[in-house]
């Protein structure tokens, strides 16, 4: 939700507190299935099929909620520097902003969003890349301590 928690009424609190906390239970379970190496969807879960039909529908409703608001706030972050950019030309603006700014000024104001933009995108993929090496770093040794407890160990 994109109001805070003390802003909200006491419905969509109770609403709110309630999808939250069967998220984190599902969440829950499915990273216990994973370490058994079993890999489950929400909707496979215990606690899910467990729920009520109208409670379901709820949590499916807050799921789409949630997924539109992170596509949406993903995909602002990237394109109003993109925007920014190309909305203080000439053409756009009808020299407004150059009357009022100078034509020498819009260039370098220009180059700072872009460099923002930039900026934006370079750490998102090095973020995404240090997440990954990260994963497959612990993974291994995870690897080697379930071969070794399930057995499955070459002996060679």
């Amino acid at each position: 939700m994109s109001r805070e928690l003390y802003e909200m009424s006491e419905k969509d609190k109770k609403d709110f507190l309630s999808n939250d906390l069967i998220e984190r239970m599902i969440r829950v379970e499915q990273r216990v299935s994973a370490k058994f190496n079993r890999l489950i969807k929400y909707n496979e879960t215990a606690y899910y099929k467990n729920l009520g039909e109208k409670k379901q529908k709820e949590f499916e409703r807050y799921l789409r909620h949630n997924k539109r608001k992170k596509y949406l706030l993903t995909l602002l972050t990237f394109l109003a520097p993109v925007i920014a950019l190309f909305a203080y030309t000439p053409d756009f603006t009808g020299n407004v902003v150059s009357e009022n700014l100078g034509e020498k000024a819009i260039l370098p104001f220009q180059i700072v969003i872009g460099a923002v933009f930039a900026v934006i995108v370079i750490s998102s993929v090095i973020r995404k890349l240090v997440k990954s090496r990260r994963e497959k770093r612990v993974s291994r040794h995870f690897d080697v301590i379930d071969d070794w407890i399930y057995g499955r160990m070459d002996t060679k």
